[in-house]
């Protein structure tokens, strides 16, 4: 049992250096973890345990308090946490209307709050306020661009094309594709540029993501394995049809 000690201490180490490469954080981090003492503990409780997943985990041993206990906490401390989830709270049973009440007045004090411009965003958009979602997605991307691993550029760029500015919504998912090279982020490049009627560059990042993937570590590979298949079936399909 001792033996197996170091081998999980290393285990662990290059699973927080595999997050945050998959999250493109910024170099510091690589140097905290690889040279600080218990520098990959300390990129746990900094950053992966904010992951949703982790949220969600935790979620399943507690259960969340009502919105109605919510508000009285937030009536007896009205700091910045508790009206934060109040907001949440609020978005997530659908009152969008309310929630964006708490977020704008945690807005008021941090305007770079990622947590509030998030639900900001969200639901200005659940309410088909698009300019206003594009406004508050937009700012969020600036201040925090991995936020939510990477999600709000997927959102924004959906909200660009519903608000007919598909130039836009292609441009947002061409950035988020070069910070973050993703397999499933490329698709969504894809699945955008056919919808555009652009097959040519669809083919272009579909041979990227088949080219990625024959490169790739094997951990690597076997998480896109489903995306990288329907890469190729794609890519077939844009071929058949230049053949047609």
């Amino acid at each position: 049992m001792i033996r197996l000690v170091p081998i999980l201490l290393l285990a662990f180490k290059i699973w927080m250096v595999i997050d945050a490469v998959r999250k493109s954080q910024p170099y510091y981090w690589f140097l905290i973890i690889f040279f600080l003492p218990f520098g990959d503990v300390v990129y746990f409780f900094m950053v992966k345990i904010h992951d949703l997943k982790w949220r969600k985990l935790a979620g399943w041993f507690r259960s969340p308090p009502s919105i109605a206990d919510l508000q009285a906490r937030y009536h007896n401390a009205r700091s910045i946490e508790n009206r934060l989830a109040l907001a949440r709270a609020l978005a997530g049973a659908g009152r969008h209307v309310e929630a964006i009440v708490e977020f704008e007045g945690v807005c008021a004090s941090r305007p770079d709050e990622p947590d509030a411009l998030w639900g900001l965003g969200s639901s200005r958009a659940a309410l088909k306020e698009l300019p206003q979602a594009s406004a508050a997605l937009t700012r969020l991307i600036a201040v925090a661009p991995s936020y939510g691993d990477w999600e709000p550029w997927v959102v924004l760029a959906g909200v660009k094309r519903d608000l007919g500015l598909d130039a836009e919504s292609l441009d947002t998912l061409r950035t988020l594709v070069r910070k973050c090279p993703r397999a499933d982020h490329q698709m969504f490049l894809v699945d955008a540029l056919l919808a555009a009627g652009r097959p040519e560059e669809a083919a272009q990042a579909l041979d990227r993501i088949i080219e990625d993937d024959r490169n790739g570590p094997d951990y690597v590979r076997r998480k896109n394995r489903k995306v990288v298949a329907r890469a190729r079936r794609l890519r077939e399909e844009i071929e058949r049809g230049r053949t047609a």
